[in-house]
C-alpha cells in the first residue's frame, strides 16, 4: 500500500459522501491504516473522515468522538486540523448541542481564513450559517450564508454554493423575505437537479414547498412536495 493509493481512496470515499453514499464510504474508510510515520497524517485524515461518516449513520456516536480525540492528538497538518474542527461541530450539531457547534464552526472558518484554506473557509461558514439558525438568531445566519456563498463562488466550489444557497433559503423564509428564500431556493433546487445531489435536491424542494405554502400558494407547494 503507498500513500498516493491511500489519497485516491480517501478521495474517492469523499465523493460518495458528497452523493450521500454513506455506507459505501465507511466500507473504504474503515480499515485501520499502518502505524508508520508516512501515514501518519493520512491516519488523522481517515479517522476524521470516519468518524463523519458515523456521525451521519447513527447520528450521536461514542465511537465518533473517539475517533476525533485519536486524531486530534496526533493532527500537525493545518488542513487537516480545519477538517477536525468542522467534523466535531457537525458532532455537536448531531446531539443537539447548537451553541456548542456554532463555536466549532466559527473556530474553523477563523483557522481556514488564516491559514488560506480558502475552500475549508466556505464549507464552515455555511455550516456556521445551520448553527445560527438552529440557535433562532437568523439575521446572523443569513451574513453567515451569504459569506460562505461568496467565498464558494470565488473558488468555484459549486457544491458548497449550492448548499449556501439552500440555507439562505431557509433562513430567508424564516426572516419572512420570501423573495429572496424563493430565489436561493430555487439556485439550490437547480444546482442540486444538475449535479445529482438527489439527497439535498429532497431537502431543498421541500423547503421550496414550505416557501409557497406559507405564502399561500397551495398548488406550487403541492408541486413541490410531490
Amino acid at each position: 500500500m503507498l500513500p498516493a493509493a491511500v489519497r485516491l481512496k480517501l478521495l474517492y470515499a469523499e465523493i460518495l459522501c458528497a452523493q450521500s453514499g454513506w455506507r459505501k464510504a465507511r466500507e473504504l474508510v474503515l480499515p485501520e491504516l499502518p502505524n508508520t510515520p508516512e501515514f501518519a497524517q493520512l491516519e488523522v485524515r481517515r479517522s476524521i473522515d470516519l468518524a463523519a461518516v458515523e456521525c451521519q449513520i447513527s447520528g450521536q456516536n461514542s465511537g465518533a468522538r473517539q475517533l476525533l480525540a485519536r486524531a486530534r492528538a496526533a493532527v500537525r497538518d493545518p488542513e487537516l486540523a480545519t477538517r477536525l474542527e468542522i467534523t466535531e461541530g457537525t458532532l455537536a450539531m448531531s446531539g443537539r448541542q447548537f451553541e456548542l457547534g456554532r463555536r466549532l464552526y466559527a473556530g474553523a472558518a477563523d483557522r481556514a481564513g488564516a491559514d488560506r484554506l480558502y475552500y475549508w473557509r466556505a464549507v464552515a461558514l455555511n455550516n456556521l450559517s445551520w448553527a445560527l439558525k438552529k440557535l433562532g438568531r437568523y439575521d446572523e445566519s443569513a451574513d453567515a450564508g451569504l459569506r460562505s456563498l461568496a467565498a464558494a463562488e470565488k473558488i468555484g466550489a459549486r457544491r458548497v454554493a449550492s448548499l449556501a444557497h439552500g440555507n439562505l433559503g431557509s433562513a430567508y423564509t424564516l426572516l419572512g423575505d420570501f423573495d429572496n428564500a424563493f430565489e436561493h431556493q430555487r439556485q439550490a433546487a437547480a444546482s442540486f437537479a444538475a449535479t445529482g445531489a438527489r439527497e439535498n435536491l429532497m431537502t431543498s424542494l421541500g423547503e421550496l414547498g414550505l416557501d409557497y405554502d406559507d405564502s399561500g400558494d397551495q398548488p406550487n407547494a403541492i408541486a413541490n412536495y410531490q
